[in-house]
């Protein structure tokens, strides 16, 4: 990115184009320009081991229980 940096120091984004190692930008006098970039934020990683099967299968036992207690009351009830 280039900033034209006035003389009050604000500053206006000019448009430009960056290929190959270079800055390009068209002006229409010389004066104080900044030329920056932007850095991509880091996206976080993982933590080795946090992943969602744990609570897959905690779930699985779960539903295993709800349906072993179902199955021993409807026995049960039978007799």
């Amino acid at each position: 990115m280039v900033y034209y940096v006035k003389d009050d120091g604000n500053t206006e984004k000019m448009n430009c184009v960056y290929k190959d190692g270079n800055v390009s930008f068209e002006t229409s006098h010389l004066s104080y320009f900044a030329i920056s970039y932007e850095v991509p934020e880091p996206m976080p990683e993982e933590p080795a081991g946090s992943s969602n099967a744990v609570y897959y299968a905690i779930a699985v036992v779960a539903i295993l229980i709800v349906i072993a207690a179902a199955a021993y009351f409807i026995v049960k009830r039978k007799q």
